[in-house]
């Protein structure tokens, strides 16, 4: 194939015939991107004529300091990877031959090298139009490829892309090359340049992990849930469409060995599709294969039982509610105004003697007692005095705000229920070991046990999921259901997935505190894909600015259901109380036999002091 130099064009080219201007031009973009360095392509047969101006052009380049590689098209297709620079990526300038162009931009694509890399250049002759010469040329949408035309008498910069290989080129202009030697470009960012899809229909995978509701053929037309809600508004944003496909068996994807996937990840992998919309949980092992488009939440998939039919007996619920430093706080108060109470009573006393008789048996017992009652919300007398009775009216207000607080800690504390948990980490999981545990099938939920550097998950996987792995329950309900009816099973969920089934399970799931996986959810996408960059910024701008919720702020719409208090919640409660009836029975009764007691001796000495003096009678 003949390939037309750049170099001879310079020469040969109006606008362009001076190599000061054309250097001068390449200097600016540079500058403008902030690259490192510059790639001059040539053709491997170079004359001396042709020799002679590359020369020249280097050592103007060299003069500005710009680090400069010259290389012949065939070298650069037999290493490609050599397009790089020591910082930023770099310049490349073209030939300006369409077939030199086209055969290089499809071995390249066949090479699976990402064009994004580097920053194209183009210079094209007055007489040249920019959509004729690229008429078959797929310039991919995340390339920055520029074309340097001279217009009017001025030198403009235009850029060009294509939204997919089937779509109309785009030309937009870029800037304009000014006489004192400067690029005046765009001001707006890369992809806020391109951030219209014209439309374009993308190929995407979904499931029954996102709620499908509706379908033609099996095949899905309509989607909804949270994730959804995103995608549909990533649609809005960024002006495309959505071609639903399902993979075999609904799975997300796992390895499957010979480098093989299936599921998702599979399509992925296989161009069956571009992009996924469900919340596929980002690894290392399928990152490795297909790109992650951004983080759009962090979850945790906690390990769920049966929930217990006993709860455990709170003995100390009723001092729970206050820490001890309060306690002791509340007990200094107390004994603090019961003796300002009853010095204030005393003091005034002594100084107006006309009330001394009415008050002055108050002790402090009786002040104690008073601010007692108070605490308890009782009654007691009012004093008189007006310094008393703001001592009196400090220990009302101060018994309110300690009775409503601990009031309302007590319930609190009451409400929160504690289950007789078979074990509370995988840990205990372990040394249990009469408990099955059910994952999801080929997901990175077996992955996350099997390839864990934490040598208890890899036993955890070993142990309950390997000799199972190839029968494990398909749907997150079936897996749920098995663990209501058998109360030695436990599942692998996120609580929001647990929410969502409760109306459909004939029991209630309790989590396991410490025993869960976290991990990050994204959005998937084909490897190198040219629109991951637009997907991510897009997606991150609109979770920065709230016009789409995380699937953790939309749980808080998910009301929980309401749940009664058990007798065993209220044990400690009724103890007390049974404890307070008995006692105030057991004093009552003992106070009575005190007196009857007391009455009888009184009784028989009366009857012996008269039985003596009607025996001295009679002697006398």
């Amino acid at each position: 194939m003949k390939y037309l130099l750049l170099a001879s064009l310079i020469a040969s080219c109006a606008g362009f015939n001076k190599e000061q201007n054309f250097v001068d031009i390449v200097v600016a973009v540079k500058q403008f991107f902030y690259s490192g360095c510059v790639y001059i392509l040539h053709d491997d047969d170079l004359g001396l004529q042709n020799r002679g101006t590359l020369n020249r052009v280097g050592n103007y380049f060299s003069r500005k300091g710009v680090p400069l590689c010259v290389t012949t098209t065939s070298k650069f297709l037999h290493y490609p990877e050599v397009l790089r620079c020591k910082y930023n990526r770099p310049i490349c300038i073209l030939p300006s031959n369409k077939e030199t162009v086209r055969y290089l931009f499809e071995k390249l694509a066949g090479e699976k090298i990402q064009l994004s890399s580097a920053v194209w250049l183009l210079f094209l002759d007055t007489n040249s139009v920019p959509k004729e010469f690229f008429a078959d040329i797929d310039v991919p949408f995340d390339c920055e490829f520029l074309v340097v035309l001279q217009e009017d008498g001025r030198i403009t910069l235009t850029e060009v892309y294509r939204v997919s290989p089937t779509n109309p080129l785009q030309a937009r202009l870029f800037g304009n090359w000014t006489a004192d030697r400067r690029l005046i470009g765009s001001t707006a960012g890369f992809y806020e340049r391109r951030k219209n899809l014209e439309g374009l229909e993308l190929k995407t995978g979904t499931g029954d992990f996102i709620k499908i509701t509706k379908d033609v053929n099996n095949k899905p037309t309509e989607i909804s849930g949270s994730y959804a809600d995103i995608w549909h508004a990533l649609e809005r944003t960024l002006n495309f469409t959505s071609d639903y496909y399902t993979p075999e068996g609904n799975w997300y994807g796992s390895n499957v060995g010979n480098g093989t996937w299936n599921g998702l990840v599979g399509m992925l992998m296989r161009h069956e599709v571009h992009v996924n919309n469900v919340d596929m949980t980002w690894t290392a092992d399928r990152e490795d294969v297909v790109d992650f488009i951004a983080q759009i939440n962090q979850v945790r998939r906690f390990l769920f039982v049966k929930t217990p039919k006993s709860t455990d007996l709170i003995w100390h619920s009723l001092v729970a509610p206050f820490s001890p430093g309060l306690w002791v706080a509340l007990v200094v108060s107390l004994l603090t105004l019961s003796l300002c109470l009853w010095l204030t009573m005393k003091l005034c006393n002594c100084c107006e003697l006309e009330f001394a008789m009415e008050e002055l048996k108050f002790s402090f017992i009786q002040s104690l007692f008073c601010a007692f009652s108070t605490f308890c919300s009782q009654g007691c007398k009012t004093p008189y005095h007006t310094s008393s009775r703001i001592v009196f009216l400090t220990t009302h207000l101060t018994a309110v705000i300690m009775l409503t607080s601990y009031s309302a800690s007590l319930i609190s504390h009451i409400m929160t229920r504690e289950y007789n948990l078979p074990f509370h980490s995988f840990e205990e999981f372990l040394e249990v070991g009469t408990y099955q545990l059910v994952v999801e099938p080929y997901s990175s939920q077996i992955m996350y046990f099997k390839m864990s550097n934490n040598s208890v998950l890899r036993e955890v996987y070993q142990k309950f999921i390997a000799p199972i792995e190839s029968s494990l329950p398909r749907t997150l309900l079936d897996r749920l259901e098995m663990v209501c009816a058998n109360r030695k099973y436990s599942a692998i969920a996120t609580e929001r997935d647990v929410l969502v089934n409760l109306d459909k399970l004939n029991c209630t799931l309790n989590k396991v505190p410490n025993a869960y996986l976290a991990a990050a959810v994204s959005f998937s996408i084909q490897n190198k894909s040219p629109y991951r960059e637009i997907f991510k910024q897009t997606l991150h701008g609109m979770l920065r600015t709230g016009s789409i919720k995380s699937d953790e702020e939309k749980m808080a719409r998910i009301e929980p259901e309401i749940s009664s208090v058990s007798l065993s919640q209220v044990t400690p409660i009724l103890v007390v109380l049974a404890s307070g009836i008995a006692l105030a029975i057991f004093t009552a009764m003992a106070g009575r036999l005190s007196l009857w007691k007391t009455l009888r001796n009184k009784l028989q000495e009366k009857f012996y002091i008269s039985e003596g003096m009607s025996r001295s009678r009679q002697n006398h």
